[in-house]
């Protein structure tokens, strides 16, 4: 939701009781989300979003990177140790700004502001310093916008277009704050698909050369269909000689009316029908075999999009690598994925849902071990079975959600029904050879029936296939 002026000074007042703490871990998280850990405040995110701009404290990004951007780098050089003097609203409206203290290249005390314009469809954010002066805009404008925004000038707040007629109202910030963590799932998304917008742009441009392919291939199939039958007219040709004679432009047969060579002979027309059908039927059977090949590109290429789709930032990082070894397209520092480093799992839907699961010792290690490791994941395991691995990628699921992975684990080890364990990624370790899991602790669920909907996701599964 939209912050109101109101609201923008209870938060000011919020963040003041954190008055002395440090800055560390400035990043750019995405486009347009920052952060910075503050102390015992924990991280400070700032959403510049259009749509709904806000600011929150949330937790920590561990293992995150920042975009490799002029903006992040300068965050990092001037407010990297800065203290933390307070917040306050500004001009009454819904602008916040952040002040602190900076130490500059002599070791000087450096006041710094950072302001945030957080209104719906104008949301800015500029880094002042002590002067006021723009040292950063993030929405840069130039010189004949009414209120110039741009690094070097004077910084002007917004002009307010009258008063606000909300009145104020209890706001509990920490309760705010707690409600904008639900924002993360969707900035996590945001950054997956900033941070690998290489492999996706790629991935992508695949898919439509796949299909661009596969249609010019079929169209040259029924191209050549359309001769395979030319062979018959050369020799209705050689099989009825005296109805034919050079400069004949066409000739009966049976109701078809077929086009010939003037300029040639009846057995050279005959010769280019054999010829055309010869060809047309090398054309055919090339094509079709083409047509399987781009089929198959094809389908490995959606497969993969799918299966990238419902990774995670950390998941993807690990799971692709370069031809080169090297990671591209990535935050600097880390590079981008263009092939999968281990065999994917199949992906088992539910309904709205879906769950991983390996049929063989080395795709369960990838599995387990590289790929879905999140701590809080629930993973499967048929008892007393040298069976699949199944991981179900959800936060806090359902009983149902849970049942269906129970059924799939047991489908995945050639079973249909018996008892199936499962606990949280995090009390699991690798055991002595590929796809050994030692466990800690764990529960069980006996599963006496599968279900149709389990069923049918499983053969569906392995009718996908997967192309790691």
């Amino acid at each position: 939701m939209s912050l109101k002026a109101y609201q923008i000074q209870c938060i000011a007042d919020y963040l003041t009781r954190y008055k002395g703490e440090r800055v560390g871990k400035i990043l750019q998280y995405s486009k347009d989300v920052f952060s910075f850990r503050l102390g015992r405040a924990g991280r400070v995110a700032i959403v510049l979003d259009n749509q709904s701009p806000t600011l929150f404290l949330g937790g920590d990004e561990a293992g995150k990177t920042s975009l490799s951007t002029p903006a992040s780098a300068l965050f990092r050089k001037r407010l990297s140790g800065a203290e933390f003097v307070g917040a306050r609203q500004v001009n009454e409206d819904r602008v916040l700004a952040l002040d602190f203290i900076a130490v500059n290249d002599i070791f000087e005390p450096d006041p710094l502001s950072l302001v945030l314009e957080l209104i719906p469809t104008k949301a800015n954010m500029a880094l002042l310093d002590q002067q006021g002066k723009i040292l950063y805009a993030f929405r840069p404008n130039n010189i004949l916008d009414p209120r110039p925004i741009f690094h070097g000038i004077l910084y002007e707040p917004p002009l307010k277009k009258g008063e606000y007629s909300d009145e104020a109202k209890p706001f509990d910030v920490a309760a705010y704050f707690e409600s904008c963590h639900g924002l993360e799932e969707k900035l996590q998304s945001r950054r997956k698909d900033v941070v690998f917008q290489g492999f996706f742009r790629d991935l992508n441009a695949k898919i439509k050369s796949c299909k661009r392919k596969i249609a010019q291939i079929e169209a040259d199939i029924q191209k050549g269909m359309a001769h395979l039958g030319d062979a018959e007219y050369g020799n209705y040709i050689y099989t009825y000689p005296e109805q034919f004679k050079t400069g004949d432009a066409s000739f009966d047969y049976y109701g078809t009316r077929v086009a010939l060579d003037p300029l040639k002979s009846p057995q050279e027309n005959a010769l280019e029908f054999f010829r055309r059908a010869k060809k047309a039927k090398n054309a055919v059977a090339l094509g079709e075999e083409n047509l399987a090949k781009a089929k198959r590109e094809l389908a490995e290429a959606l497969e993969l999009k799918e299966f990238a789709s419902s990774c995670d930032e950390e998941a993807l990082t690990r799971l692709f690598e370069g031809k080169d070894g090297k990671k591209k397209h990535m935050p600097k520092g880390k590079q981008a994925p263009q092939k999968a480093r281990g065999p994917l799992p199949y992906i088992a839907k539910g309904a709205g849902f879906y769950v991983y699961f390996g049929k063989s010792a080395k795709q369960n290690d990838f599995l387990s071990f590289l790929y879905a490791t999140k701590p809080s994941f629930l993973w499967f395991h048929a008892k007393d079975a040298a069976g699949a691995h199944v991981i179900l990628p959800k936060e806090n699921p359902s009983d149902p959600e849970i049942e269906f992975a129970c059924m799939i684990a047991l489908l995945a080890s050639e079973r249909l029904d018996g008892e199936v364990q499962y606990t949280e990624h995090r009390n699991i370790r690798r055991g002595s050879v590929p796809g050994q899991v030692i466990l800690g602790n764990y529960r069980s669920a006996m599963i006496r029936n599968i279900s149709e909907s389990a069923l049918k996701a499983y053969e569906d599964a392995l009718e996908r296939g997967v192309h790691g």
